[in-house]
């Protein structure tokens, strides 16, 4: 995961940077502050909410793909995709994952933090998440943050 983006964060979560703490709002766009992770990997801060993107990209209108993340990250306290694992069919795109922790902890860039199963769909699909006018993440090459906004 070489690119992460922060909705609010600690200030001293990268090395001298500061981002404000923000109040997230459900019928606004969600500020956002993008940053690579440093070589020397990068300290997540119990109860704050970061975002990041798979490397690989999905994309199959007759598979179901779900995402979850890794127990090895989960024992050190490290909640990976904490809601959503299911993917749609017809959709196309990178992951983004949602990223918290119950103690600080030293994330590095190109870990793995999750796996994807596939599952077969049975019966007919009336239409593809591609197709659908709601489809507000398809094709999403970097962390996405909420779209909610747009349901209004």
């Amino acid at each position: 995961m070489p690119d992460w983006w922060l909705n609010q964060s600690h200030g001293d979560v990268a090395a001298n940077d500061s981002f404000p703490a923000v109040t997230l709002d459900c019928h606004k766009p969600t500020p956002i502050y993008r940053f690579k992770i440093p070589e020397r990997g990068l300290v997540l801060w119990p109860g704050k909410l970061y975002l990041g993107a798979t490397v690989e990209r999905t994309a199959s209108d007759t598979l179901v793909p779900l995402f979850d993340g890794r127990s090895s990250l989960a024992r050190l306290g490290l909640s990976v995709h904490q809601t959503g694992g299911f993917g749609d069919l017809g959709f196309s795109g990178t992951w983004t994952v949602e990223l918290s922790c119950v103690e600080p902890v030293r994330i590095y860039a190109g870990i793995e933090i999750g796996q994807l199963v596939v599952c077969t769909c049975k019966g007919d699909v009336d239409l593809l998440y591609s197709q659908k006018s709601t489809s507000k993440y398809n094709n999403q090459q970097a962390p996405t943050p909420s779209k909610i906004y747009q349901e209004q």
